[in-house]
């Protein structure tokens, strides 16, 4: 179901509509994963100054581990299951166009009880974690800082 959102004052662009598909009744064991997924992109985006394109979306594959793991194995040469994959197939000009995450249930399940946090902190970070790959921070091009573990208190805050 598309989400269309505005993040603040006239300043702001719009956050991306947000297209969700769950693909593992797994998910189920999470009410409200709809407006869960939708207040995290759009705090992401505000709290990130993120720079979108007037008519972007955002789809948001909530699947299991088998999925992933094709996904991670065709697009990463990873043959294993991942938490999240972000796919960022397009720009226009300096901005950002369409994009996808794609969220594994049992990974992202087993992490939050590794780290004795609920189900829907973890996916919410997941959430943020590949919105963030989306507009352009990564793990591998160092100096840029990655703001995820900065700014990790603020989204937290602002999704309560």
């Amino acid at each position: 179901m598309r989400k269309p959102r505005a993040i603040g004052g006239a300043a702001r662009e719009m956050s991306p509509a947000v297209d969700i598909v769950v693909n593992a009744a797994a998910w189920e064991a999470l009410p409200g994963l709809e407006d869960l997924a939708a207040r995290a992109v759009e705090q992401s985006s505000l709290i990130a100054g993120a720079k979108l394109a007037k008519a972007c979306e955002l789809c948001i594959v909530f699947c299991d581990d088998a999925e992933i793991r094709g996904l991670n194995a065709q697009w990463r040469g990873q043959d294993k299951p991942t938490n999240v994959l972000s796919f960022r197939p397009r720009r226009v000009g300096d901005k950002a166009a369409a994009r996808d995450i794609v969220i594994a249930f049992e990974t992202v399940a087993r992490e939050a009880r590794e780290q004795d946090k609920s189900l829907a902190d973890h996916a919410s970070h997941m959430i943020i974690h590949g919105f963030l790959h989306l507009i352009g921070y990564d793990h591998e091009t160092p100096p840029r800082p990655r703001p995820w573990s900065r700014w990790s208190g603020a989204w937290r805050k602002r999704l309560e």
